[in-house]
């Protein structure tokens, strides 16, 4: 199986994401669906990664709010973990261990 991607939204949100659909054509009755999310049924968008990245990109341009979920391999749907981080490497935390693993070299 494959991995599968949603958009959780507000209601702003929901006709901004419908405008984008229809224009990447997308049909939003195909699209629109529910999933089982920490223990509830949400109302969610079903979408490419690749208009996922769109949204991420277009983050900073406008102020949309959304979630991202991820459902892999019919697994559990989870929060994506890396929705709006940028490269791993830029991460405090991952620079932070490689000036402890540098120090250790020394």
């Amino acid at each position: 199986m494959a991995t599968k991607w949603y958009v959780q939204t507000d209601a702003f949100t929901n006709e901004v994401l419908a405008r984008e659909l229809a224009r990447s054509g997308i049909i939003e009755q195909e699209a629109a669906t529910e999933v089982l999310y920490r223990g509830k049924k949400v109302s969610v968008w079903r979408v490419p990664y690749q208009f996922v990245t769109q949204l991420q990109k277009s983050k900073s341009a406008f102020p949309i709010s959304f979630t991202v979920l991820v459902q892999e391999n019919g697994g559990t749907v989870r929060k994506w973990n890396l929705q709006g981080r940028g490269k791993l490497s830029r991460q405090k935390s991952v620079r932070a261990i490689k000036r402890t693993l540098a120090h250790r070299k020394k």
